[in-house]
């Protein structure tokens, strides 16, 4: 019975709306649609993309898994307003899942406000910090939740999409109470059951966010910058080390600014593997040396407790590029299609917050002024060799 879902109720949730038709959308829309183990949830991918809408609806929704197979997914719907997202789910949303980009967080939040039923809970599933918050101002703190995932995706085109790579995916809600952790466990269950394996974070949704940001911050920006996968951070000796002087700062900023990165406590075991781990891709102790000479910012040091952090950041990055070694992350494809990115939204937030703490962070702000400007010269770009 739809009708008698809520926060904390033993009915599974049956009306799902993921809103935004990217890549991640349309990758979790078409997961959640064609489980066996959902059959009778009813599954809505919002956009405003028409011809999205018209091809998901006219021939359905195109998923290529990593080993180039294609599998057509006919029982998810597409909507571009809130009255057919109404029709097609019977009903309002019980849960949103906001996939759209940072800068449309705002909008986003209107249309979930419209979709969702009264007791509807929203996860984010967004690159960089802050849009939590702005879905909270329109929805209500005790109704949204903290999301990351590090699964790979890439829109092919309208309605056809590409897993990548198989990450990890955490929610943790963005109010704690016994019926939002519930809740959020509800959620968990619904997206392990639809191949999304899912877990509950005991963390705090700024620990979350800032460790999914790190990852990001060592990824997208030199991947769109060099125009290549993100096979790059992980095999190029080069990336490696503008990798980890990026991260580097991103950790130390994080570190002022009191948010506790790292994942497990007081695992020795754990520590040392991470720590071969990356011993193995980088020498940070002396990359940290190179660091300080080249831009003469000896401000960004690690004590004992700070280096484990930044070992367990730096595996967690470089793990993700592995893992997602075929992806073209989103901020490359953002470039490639001549859109806006969401680099302000990540490096971006590094270079914000350290002005803000009088820290100088100059491989982040060098970074995102590479990427603005690989997106404004665009039509200059020399595409074959003089002959």
């Amino acid at each position: 019975n739809a009708e008698s879902w809520g926060p904390g109720s033993d009915v599974m949730i049956m009306r799902v709306c993921v809103v935004g038709a990217g890549a991640l959308g349309s990758l979790f829309a078409a997961k959640l649609a064609r489980s066996s183990q959902l059959q009778g949830a009813n599954v809505v991918l919002f956009s405003r993309w028409e011809q999205c809408v018209n091809a998901v609806n006219s021939t359905g929704l195109q998923l290529e898994d990593g080993s180039k197979t294609t599998s057509t997914v006919k029982n998810v719907k597409a909507a571009s307003s809130f009255r057919s997202v109404y029709e097609l789910l019977e009903g309002p949303a019980d849960i949103a899942l906001c996939t759209v980009k940072s800068h449309a967080t705002e909008m986003a939040a209107n249309d979930i406000a419209s979709i969702l039923s009264s007791s509807g809970m929203c996860v984010t599933f967004q690159n960089g910090v802050g849009n939590a918050e702005v879905l909270a101002s329109c929805l209500g703190a005790d109704r949204v939740i903290v999301g990351s995932t590090s699964h790979g995706s890439l829109l092919l085109e309208a309605a056809k999409v590409r897993h990548t790579g198989v990450g990890y995916t955490v929610l943790a809600p963005l109010q704690r109470t016994a019926l939002t952790e519930m809740t959020c466990q509800q959620i968990s269950d619904m997206l392990s059951q639809a191949d999304i394996e899912t877990t509950v974070s005991s963390e705090s949704p700024s620990t979350i966010l800032w460790r999914k940001l790190c990852v990001n911050v060592g990824i997208n920006a030199i991947c769109s910058v060099l125009q290549t996968t993100n096979s790059a951070v992980f095999e190029n000796p080069l990336c490696r080390s503008i990798v980890t002087h990026a991260v580097m700062e991103a950790v130390f900023v994080a570190s002022k600014l009191g948010i506790p990165l790292k994942t497990v406590q007081g695992d020795s075991t754990h520590d040392s593997s991470q720590r071969r781990y990356v011993c193995g891709l980088v020498h940070v102790e002396s990359e940290l040396n190179r660091y300080h000479q080249l831009y003469g910012n000896t401000a960004v040091t690690f004590d004992g407790l700070e280096m484990e952090v930044l070992y367990a950041t730096l595996a967690t990055v470089f793990r993700v590029a592995q893992q997602t070694s075929a992806n073209r992350c989103s901020t490359l494809q953002d470039v490639l299609r001549s859109r806006p990115t969401e680099i302000d939204r990540i490096n971006g937030v590094i270079v914000g917050q350290a002005q803000e703490l009088g820290v100088h962070v100059p491989v982040n702000a060098l970074l995102v002024s590479l990427v603005h400007a690989t997106q404004q010269t665009a039509p200059h770009r020399v595409s074959k060799p003089l002959t």
